[in-house]
C-alpha cells in the first residue's frame, strides 16, 4: 500500500463512519415521527410540538458532531497511516516490483501470478481488500478521486503492466504469439484464477491459465479492474486495452483469446459491443480494430447475462425497508452498492459482430444434477439461461455463431474459476470444433 493510498483509506473509513452515524440518525427520526404522531393525537399538539422542536434540534445537533468528529478522525488516522507507510515505502516497493524473468515461459507464467517462487506475496491480502472495496464502491472511489480506485491494467509479478512496448517486453519478453487475456469478476483480482488450487489439483498454483498454457500453447495475461464501475465504462476499458495489447506486444500476435469470469463474462460482450456500429452509432473503420482481427476464442464462466436474481432481491428489500421507519437504515446500507453490482440487475443486451469467434459458455449449478428448477437456481448466483439453442452472451441462434454451452451440475459459481471439469471442457473444446 502506497502513502497516498493509507490516507485515502483512512479518509474512507472516516466517511463510513459518519454514514452509519446519518443512517442511525435517519432512522431515529423515523421512529420518533411515528411516535410523536400518535403522542399528538393523544394529548394533542400543544404538548407535543414544543417537545419535539427541541428533540429534533438536540439529535441534529449530536448527529452532525459526531459526523465531523468522525470525518475527522477518519483524516486524522489516514495521514497518521499515510506517513508510516511512507517510512516503509522503499521496502514495500521492492516486494512489489518483482518482475517476470524473461526466462523460461512455464516461469513466465507462474510468476505473471505472483507465485513463481512459491513465497507468499506480501500483497496478496491488502490487494483482495483493494479488489473487495472496489466491487462495493469503486464508481464513488473514481468520483472521489481516490487512489484507491483501480484504472483497467495487466499485472505480471504482483505489479501493473502498462501496454507499451518496453513494460510489456519487461514484463512477458518475446515469442508468445499466442495470447489469453483472463477477465476476473465482481470483487476478484487475477489471484482469482488459483482458487482452490491446493484442494482441487494438489497444487496452489495450478489454474486454467497454466493449463492452456501447457497443453495449447496460449500464453495467459491477466487483468485487474475496478468492478465497482459499470460493465459499460470496463467494456470500453477492456476495448482500449486489448488495443494497446496488440499494437504493443512484442513481436506479432497469431491469435487473440479471451476468457471471463462471472462479470468477466460481461466486460469481454461490452467490449466487442463498443466495437459494433450498430450498437454505438458511429462508424468503424476496419484498420481501427487490430484485436477483434485476431481474436479466435472466448470462453465465459458464468457470466450473468439475464442478470443476478439476488441483486434484484436486495433491490426490493431495500425498496421495501424505506417504508418501513425502523428499516431506514437498512435501506442506507443497501444503497452503497456500486454502479457495477446494480448493473447485474437487468439482463444485458445482446452485440454481433462480423468476425464472430468460436464461444463457449459454461454455467454450474450448486446441486450434483441438472432439471429445469435447479438450472434457475444455477450456481447460487447465477441462473442458467432460459433460452435454449441460443447464444448465452449474444442472443443469436445457435446455427449463425459458433456457440456451444455447457451446464457442470455440482459446481459452484467460484468453482467455475478452478474446478478440474472446467478445465476439462474448455480443454477439449480448444482445438476441436466439436461439442465438448
Amino acid at each position: 500500500m502506497r502513502s497516498e493510498e493509507a490516507r485515502d483509506a483512512g479518509r474512507l473509513a472516516g466517511r463510513a463512519a459518519a454514514g452509519i452515524a446519518r443512517a442511525a440518525h435517519r432512522t431515529q427520526d423515523a421512529v420518533t415521527e411515528t411516535a410523536y404522531s400518535l403522542a399528538e393525537r393523544a394529548v394533542g399538539p400543544v404538548i407535543t410540538t414544543p417537545v419535539r422542536s427541541f428533540q429534533r434540534g438536540l439529535t441534529r445537533g449530536i448527529y452532525a458532531a459526531v459526523g465531523v468528529g468522525l470525518v475527522g478522525a477518519g483524516a486524522l488516522a489516514g495521514r497518521v497511516a499515510a506517513s508510516r507507510v511512507a517510512s516503509r515505502a522503499v521496502e514495500l516497493e521492492a516486494a512489489e516490483s518483482r518482475s517476470v524473468e524473461s526466462g523460461a515461459a512455464e516461469s513466465g507464467v507462474q510468476h505473471s501470478m505472483g507465485e513463481a517462487t512459491g513465497e507468499p506475496d506480501p500483497t496478496y491480502r491488502a490487494r483482495l481488500v483493494r479488489s473487495a472495496l472496489n466491487g462495493f464502491v469503486g464508481d464513488r472511489l473514481v468520483a472521489d478521486r481516490s487512489s484507491l480506485a483501480l484504472t483497467m491494467t495487466l499485472r505480471a509479478g504482483g505489479r501493473d503492466v502498462t501496454p507499451s512496448p518496453q513494460r510489456l517486453a519487461e514484463a512477458y519478453g518475446a515469442g508468445a504469439r499466442r495470447l489469453v487475456v483472463f477477465v476476473h469478476g465482481l470483487v476478484e483480482n487475477e489471484t482469482s484464477w488459483t482458487y482452490r488450487g491446493g484442494r482441487f489439483h494438489a497444487d496452489p498454483r495450478m489454474s486454467l491459465p497454466v493449463r492452456l498454457w501447457r497443453e495449447h500453447g496460449f500464453f495467459p495475461v491477466y487483468v485487474w479492474y475496478n468492478t465497482g464501475e459499470s460493465v459499460a465504462a470496463n467494456g470500453a476499458a477492456l476495448d482500449r486495452l486489448l488495443q494497446g495489447i496488440v499494437a504493443g506486444w512484442p513481436g506479432p500476435i497469431d491469435e487473440l483469446a479471451l476468457v471471463g469470469h462471472s462479470m468477466g463474462g460481461l466486460v469481454i460482450d461490452s467490449a466487442l459491443m463498443s466495437r459494433n456500429p450498430s450498437m454505438t452509432g458511429a462508424p468503424v473503420e476496419s484498420g481501427d480494430l487490430p484485436w477483434t482481427s485476431t481474436l479466435t476464442r472466448i470462453v465465459t464462466l458464468g457470466a450473468p447475462i439475464e442478470g443476478a436474481p439476488l441483486e434484484r432481491w436486495v433491490e426490493a428489500i431495500a425498496r421495501s425497508a424505506g417504508t418501513v421507519p425502523p428499516a431506514l437504515w437498512l435501506q442506507d446500507v443497501l444503497g452503497v452498492r456500486s454502479r457495477g453490482i446494480t448493473d447485474l440487475r437487468h439482463p444485458f443486451p445482446s452485440s454481433t459482430h462480423d468476425q464472430r469467434p468460436r464461444h463457449l459458455a459454461v454455467f454450474g449449478t450448486f446441486v450434483p444434477w441438472q432439471a429445469p428448477v435447479t438450472d434457475r437456481w444455477g450456481d447460487g448466483l447465477v441462473p442458467v439461461p432460459s433460452a435454449v439453442g441460443a447464444d448465452p452472451v449474444r442472443g443469436v441462434p445457435s446455427g449463425e455463431a459458433p456457440v456451444s454451452r455447457v451446464v457442470l451440475p455440482g459446481v459452484t459459481h467460484q468453482g467455475l474459476l478452478n474446478h478440474p471439469r472446467v478445465h476439462n471442457v474448455v480443454s477439449s473444446w480448444w482445438d476441436t470444433n466439436t461439442e465438448p
